[in-house]
């Protein structure tokens, strides 16, 4: 499922560092990255070998995942402790990069997050079983989300998102100006 997207997105911007979290941190996603030829940090699993290389005091190792067909996905894995003292390791298409400037590339992720607890605040969710449905319910939140941020540029009158999407909904569904002017009122006498 995901390989799809990520040809789409290189169709659309190219170059770009793939950023991903631990949970991505498999030799199949990174055999499909490594064959799109994409720029990766990704974070991977401070245990066993990698462990050890950190304990040795080393910065940068060969490393590979056994695939389930006993195929072999060599990478170039980065590690080292960070300013708290806990261990990190990064699968790395940037081998002559020094690891601490991946690791604060790679911290720069959490600005990711943010965006998508903001997009949570839009209380869009399914409990459905098909992805299909989970991604259409992400991709919805994420088009509200992008369409809030301009409006915000735009518009006098700050609007947190849920506001926002109140008054999409009162638009479409009641289509009534008094109630979308009621909605402002009360935001503004709020503030």
């Amino acid at each position: 499922m995901v390989k799809p997207v990520l040809e789409k997105i290189l169709t659309i911007i190219k170059p770009f560092n793939l950023l991903a979290d631990a949970g991505f941190g498999s030799g199949e996603f990174i055999k499909l990255v490594q064959r799109l030829r994409i720029n990766y940090i990704i974070r991977i699993k401070v245990a066993g070998d990698i462990k050890r290389y950190i304990e040795q005091g080393k910065t940068s190792e060969i490393h590979y995942y056994e695939l389930e067909d006993k195929s072999r996905v060599y990478f170039h894995a980065k590690f080292g402790i960070n300013e708290k003292g806990n261990c990190w390791a990064l699968a790395t298409s940037h081998y002559k990069t020094h690891s601490n400037h991946l690791w604060q590339w790679y911290s720069k992720r959490w600005e990711i997050e943010n965006a998508f607890k903001t997009q949570d605040r839009v209380k869009f969710k399914t409990a459905s079983r098909y992805c299909k449905m989970r991604l259409f319910a992400q991709m919805v939140t994420a088009l509200l989300y992008l369409i809030w941020n301009i409006w915000n540029l735009i518009s006098i009158v700050y609007h947190t998102i849920k506001q926002f999407v109140r008054i999409i909904i009162l638009k479409l569904w009641f289509g009534t100006r008094k109630e979308i002017d009621k909605l402002q009122a009360t935001y503004l006498l709020e503030n």
